[in-house]
Parts: structure tokens; C-alpha cells; sequence
């Protein structure tokens, strides 16, 4: 048996990859990991894991911060490559006189912009993604208050038993 094997070790990073990552990659922000399916744990291997929460409202947040992380990577990926073609098209088209361009364009403008519209196009599923787990929040948000209200109702009761025995307690 390995070091990496023996429970708390690295290993058990991989393994909680393994387990979390079936729906999608996992996204990294500010030193965690976080997977589609709501768990995440910092990036460091032996650093904490949490499973995906079990309440409802926690769970579709949870989800709903992996999507927004996801678009905003994907969207990023796209305008950075569509700004680093601009750019370089644009040096070639608004080269000063005096700069001579006399190579020929090597560029394969089909390939170039299907690769932007690939891109575009997992931006935009990566959007509606997030969106749908927006609705999730805000379907999952009654649940949530009903259990709080519940929760509250029982503590309350359970006050104003303890608060009629101690006022039933006179000189």
C-alpha cells in the first residue's frame, strides 16, 4: 500500500474528483473546486471536502454557483481568443504605410470562424445552464421557507411551553 492510498491522503482527492465530476469538470475559483452536482473542496489535495448539500435551497445555490462559474470561464475563453484574432488582423489591416505586407494571409478564415462560433455556442449553452439553475433557486426557495417556517413554528411553541411552566411558577 502506497502513502497516496492511506485515508486522508492524496488519494482521496482523486477519488472525490471521480465521484463529483460525472456530470461535468470541475471550475476553479479563489483555491476550491467546484463540481456540477453541488460538492466542492479546496484545491489542495488534502485540503476540506464537502459533499453536495441535502437541502433543497443549498443544493440548487450550490449548483447554480458551478453554472455561473462555468459561463463566465467559457465566455472568457471566448472574447480573449475572438480579441487575440482582432488583434492580430487588425495589425495587418491598419499597418502604417511605410510597414510592408508582403507575405501572404495564411489564415484559414473558415476555420477561424468556426472555431469563434463553436465557442459562442458553448457560451450561450453554458448561459442557458446557468439560467435553468437560477429557476432552481427560486423553485426550490418555497420548499426552503415551508421548512424554515416549520422549524420556527416548533421553536416557538416550544418557548411558549417553557414560558407558561416558568409564569406558573409563583410565590
Amino acid at each position: 500500500m502506497s502513502w497516496k492510498d492511506l485515508p486522508g491522503g492524496p488519494g482521496r482527492s482523486v477519488a472525490f474528483d471521480e465521484e463529483h465530476e460525472a456530470e461535468g469538470p470541475a471550475r476553479m475559483v479563489d483555491g476550491w473546486l467546484y463540481y456540477p452536482d453541488g460538492a466542492k473542496r479546496e484545491a489542495h489535495p488534502l485540503g476540506a471536502m464537502h459533499d453536495a448539500p441535502s437541502d433543497p435551497l443549498e443544493l440548487a445555490r450550490a449548483k447554480a454557483r458551478y453554472h455561473k462559474i462555468e459561463y463566465q470561464s467559457i465566455s472568457q475563453k471566448f472574447r480573449r481568443r475572438k480579441d487575440e484574432i482582432e488583434a492580430l488582423l487588425r495589425s495587418i489591416s491598419h499597418a502604417p504605410p511605410n510597414i510592408r505586407c508582403t507575405a501572404p494571409i495564411s489564415f484559414d478564415e473558415d476555420a477561424l470562424v468556426a472555431e469563434l462560433e463553436e465557442l459562442r455556442g458553448k457560451v450561450r449553452k453554458a448561459h442557458r445552464r446557468w439560467m435553468r439553475s437560477r429557476e432552481a433557486i427560486e423553485q426550490a426557495t418555497p420548499e426552503a421557507r415551508k421548512k424554515i417556517e416549520r422549524t420556527d413554528a416548533a421553536h416557538r411553541a416550544e418557548a411558549g411551553r417553557i414560558l407558561a411552566k416558568i409564569n406558573s411558577i409563583d410565590l
